[in-house]
């Protein structure tokens, strides 16, 4: 874009910014006659002067870069002036400052029965409620909702004849499924307000008709105090919600077992003595009285091995159900760690951990670093991994190793990705033809001044993604003077290189 288009009718300025991030450098526009934008660099070329004048500062701005960190709100002009001194002003223009971490929508409610998430709630059933898990900040990334901060204001059912709400609770009537138009209240700042759409799922009132292991790969040692763990479902197959499914009989090898009579939400657990059973499979019969009548529910079997004079076999895997499963040089707060889950087992039965002590230890292979946190993991059956500062992209190995005197073995061992998700610089170059860059010192050319040449139009930057920062991704700036030349050193974290401006001229 050429000035002389506009030359012989400028005369307006309208400075055009009304939201600028609560963050450094952030970038005040501005554009001349009907609404033309035009870049600093151009009209510096053309022999205008362009300054930016706001409520915090006396003192007039000419890159129009700004660090709202500790803002909320302002106001900017822009005046141009041309070589004779003549000025054109733009209108006072107010500025709302957001934060990057602002709320801007709901990402997902669940339906919660008071302990547990539900995918389905069930006729006769009143505790089940809307709960907000997921919330989207302006940044775009999507977090956990904080504990009590949002809570629904309106639910309105598509069908009242399957389900409503009651001002708290969902009340199910009848079996199908039905949308909730939720209007959600923002109870930090009461003035926010958000829309989300959930369907819901209610079935016929649950009736207890089977019963199954819940875990049918588990073996039992040849002990006292084996714990059977038992699912009773009703007439769809899902797990019986009800508090408690009583008048319940277990046979063990035909033996009634007289403790295990009731299931706590759907959870039936038995206590077996296996101490003088024979190895093999064992049969659990499971049944319930009803009108003094027992039904069947189900009927298996169990295995039970001797683990006598067995070592303790470990296996180590990433836990899914944890935030993160790779660790990311991007993320450098406490909570970015790595969960590994721990499975001890002796032929096949879960046992405790063994201690780590001097007879067994947890290490970090040679060749990446990363901090192995805790290591407490015959309680938590679980350890976590984070980021060492030295730690590289690639891979980290942690090992299990049994240590017998001078002999050290690896008997488990898991690998853990380390990625870098933060933006890379890839180039920065400048654009104007004769650029005269304007600093407070040359000798100490600042991030703030840095990101002004970039935004005002003077320096291009080149990025794998997202915006520029100066003050988060340069290391340091050096001008040479006798050369010329501007230095600036990116950070390891976004891409490491120094990349040279020449024919540069500071003043």
């Amino acid at each position: 874009m050429h000035l002389e288009k506009y030359r012989i009718i400028f005369g307006r300025i309208c400075a055009i910014t009304d939201t600028v991030k609560k963050a450094p450098g952030q970038q005040l526009d501005f554009s001349i006659n009907n609404g033309k934008e035009i870049s600093i660099a151009e009209l510096k070329l053309e022999g205008y002067t362009v300054e930016f004048f706001t409520t915090e500062s006396a003192t007039p701005n000419v890159t129009g870069v700004i660090n709202a960190s500790s803002l909320t709100e302002f106001e900017y002009q822009v005046v141009i002036t041309d070589g004779e001194g003549k000025e054109v002003k733009s209108e006072w223009k107010e500025v709302t400052v957001v934060d990057d971490e602002a709320i801007v929508n709901v990402s997902e409610v669940v339906v919660n029965n008071g302990s547990d998430n539900v995918d389905f709630i069930t006729v006769g059933e009143t505790s089940n409620v809307f709960e907000v898990t997921k919330v989207k900040q302006l940044d775009g990334e999507v977090i956990n909702a904080p504990s009590s901060t949002y809570s629904v204001d309106k639910a309105v059912s598509s069908n009242t004849d399957l389900a409503y709400w009651d001002g708290t609770n969902i009340i199910p009537v009848s079996a199908g499924t039905v949308t909730f138009d939720l209007t959600i209240k923002d109870n930090a700042s009461p003035a926010n307000e958000f829309e989300y759409t959930i369907d819901v799922v209610v079935k016929a009132g649950q009736k207890v008709t089977s019963a199954e292991l819940k875990d049918a790969t588990v073996k039992y040692d040849q002990d006292t105090g084996q714990v059977i763990e038992i699912l009773i479902k009703d007439q769809n197959g899902d797990v019986m919600k009800e508090a408690t499914t009583s008048s319940l009989v277990v046979e063990v090898n035909g033996v009634v077992d007289s403790a295990a009579t009731s299931a706590t939400n759907g959870l039936l657990t038995v206590t077996a003595d296996f101490s003088s059973a024979e190895v093999g499979n064992q049969t659990i019969k499971v049944s319930q009285t009803v009108d003094s009548k027992n039904v069947k529910l189900g009927e298996f079997t169990v295995e039970v091995v001797d683990t006598d004079a067995v070592d303790i076999e470990y296996a180590f895997s990433v836990d899914k159900d944890s935030e993160l499963e790779k660790l990311d040089l991007y993320k450098t707060e406490s909570t970015d760690i790595v969960t590994v889950a721990v499975k001890a087992t002796k032929s096949g039965v879960a046992t405790t951990p063994e201690t780590l002590d001097a007879t067994l230890k947890l290490e970090v292979k040679d060749g990446n670093k990363a901090l192995i946190v805790s290591t407490d993991w015959a309680t938590e059956e679980e350890f976590t991994v984070a980021l060492d500062p030295e730690t590289e992209v690639g891979t980290v190995t942690v090992e299990l190793i049994r240590v017998t005197g001078a002999k050290e073995e690896v008997i488990e061992s898991i690998d853990i990705a380390v990625e870098n998700t933060a933006p890379q610089v890839l180039g920065i170059t400048h654009i104007a033809s004769e650029p005269e860059l304007d600093v407070t010192d040359v000798t100490a050319v600042t991030s703030d001044e840095l990101q002004g040449f970039v935004d005002g139009g003077f320096i291009l930057v080149e990025m794998s993604e997202g915006e520029f920062v100066a003050s988060d991704m340069v290391e340091d700036i050096i001008y040479i003077l006798s050369n010329k030349e501007l230095k600036i050193e990116v950070k390891d974290l976004y891409g490491g290189e120094t990349f040279t401006i020449s024919d540069v001229t500071l003043k």
